[in-house]
């Protein structure tokens, strides 16, 4: 019997094996480079993370660096550059940027109620993060401004039985009130001692304080929302027949916001048959300084000062007319309205009198009748030898450095972010 002859294996079984291994050997490494690509993927995504979240944090400390600016510096309005760019810091953990606009009308310093945004940008590797917060100015008004009048300092009277004295609101003293031989007919308080007569309303002693606004933080914002008229190039040292408006100012460049600025340096100043819309300060002007009518002065609002005097003050404006045609002067063109009414005449006449806030650091004193339309307040004295109409009117927002609290609010829906 033949033995079988064992048949070799076709050659084909062996290369099927081999195509099964190496296809499962790509299979493995895809495998694995698949799973290397999801944690370098993984790996990137939480780098970005982190870097969002760095510069987020910049973000939010560039907006948190502006909020301590404006709570905290009394002329941070101008303070901030032209572009408005107040800080711009790179370090290790970052880059981070505070941009202040005012979305009003894009002018940070023309007025002082203007909402503000800050916008904080914060950079880390290759993100980009912005935190946004729109501010809204809030300050309750002083209590000094209650009344028409308030004075730190004592407050005198006297005159003839003819001369009167009103002040809507009342008077306050937070030392104390003389009269003699005048007729005040409007409640006084004070602090300490009520003497004399003429009281025809009633008199309230004691009385709390009420306070009074810090006169090195009020010159400290108005200068530097100014523009300073240089005493020198005050011809003779006396303003006479002069319109100073956002839109005209004799001695050099505009003020969008109408706030001049005089320094006196211990000189003598006149102010005399004139017309100010704005706000006026003058600062150190000599005792002998004076404001003789016929004068208007007017704040752009109620809420705001029209006068800043840092010394003393004497008034002596008076009752008369500010006659156009008598002094061939136009006191409202194109751009310096009279309550609403401009024009290219010489024909209008304005009242005498202060439209306003009307704030003296030093010592005051009225020798000629003096009518204000807003508040009057004195950080010093007051002496009172002529007829005064104080027409009160009520403060209801109060102007920077003239109100306390926190200065600023913003709400749940003033936050927003935004990635670039």
């Amino acid at each position: 019997m033949n033995a079988a002859r064992l048949k070799p294996a076709p050659r084909a079984a062996r290369g099927t094996v081999y195509l099964i291994v190496l296809s499962t050997v790509a299979l493995a490494t895809t495998i694995g480079i698949a799973g290397v690509l999801v944690a370098q993927s993984q790996r990137r995504a939480a780098q970005a993370r982190f870097q969002a979240a760095i510069a987020r944090a910049n973000a939010m400390s560039a907006v948190e660096f502006g909020l301590q600016i404006a709570q905290n510096t009394a002329a941070w309005r101008a303070s901030i550059q032209p572009d408005g760019i107040a800080l711009n810091r790179a370090s290790s953990s970052g880059n981070m940027k505070l941009t202040v606009t005012d979305p009003a009308d894009s002018n940070l310093t023309n007025s002082l109620s203007d909402l503000v945004t800050l916008t904080g940008e914060g950079t880390f590797g290759t993100s980009l993060q912005m935190v946004r917060v729109k501010l809204t100015p809030s300050a309750t008004p002083l209590d000094s401004l209650t009344p028409g009048v308030t004075v730190n300092g004592t407050i005198s009277f006297s005159g003839s039985g003819t001369t009167y004295i009103r002040a809507d609101g009342g008077i306050q003293s937070n030392t104390s009130i003389s009269s003699a031989t005048v007729t005040i007919v409007s409640p006084v308080s004070a602090v300490g001692a009520i003497t004399g007569t003429g009281y025809s309303v009633g008199s309230t002693t004691p009385v709390r304080a009420r306070q009074m606004p810090t006169a090195s933080s009020v010159l400290a914002i108005y200068a530097a929302m100014a523009t300073t008229i240089p005493y020198g190039s005050i011809s003779g040292n006396k303003i006479d027949k002069v319109l100073l408006s956002p839109n005209s100012n004799p001695w050099g460049a505009n003020n969008a916001a109408g706030v001049y600025l005089i320094n006196c340096n211990n000189n003598t100043i006149e102010i005399s048959k004139s017309r100010v819309l704005g706000t006026l300060i003058l600062v150190n002007p000599k005792s002998d300084s004076k404001f003789e009518g016929p004068c208007l002065l007017e704040s752009l609002s109620q809420d705001a000062p029209a006068l800043i005097v840092v010394g003393n003050w004497p008034f002596d404006l008076g009752t008369g007319t500010l006659s156009e045609l008598s002094l061939s002067t136009n006191f409202n063109p194109t751009g310096s309205a009279y309550r609403g009414q401009a024009n290219a005449l010489r024909l209008d006449s304005y009242p005498t009198l202060i439209s306003g806030i009307v704030y003296v650091t030093g010592n005051a004193t009225v020798s000629s009748a003096l009518t204000i339309e807003g508040t009057l307040l004195v950080g010093g004295n007051l002496s009172v030898t002529a007829p005064m109409t104080v027409r009160h009117v009520p403060v209801v927002k109060a102007p920077i450095g003239f109100g306390v609290g926190a200065g600023f609010t913003a709400g749940s829906t003033d936050w927003s972010q935004a990635v670039n």
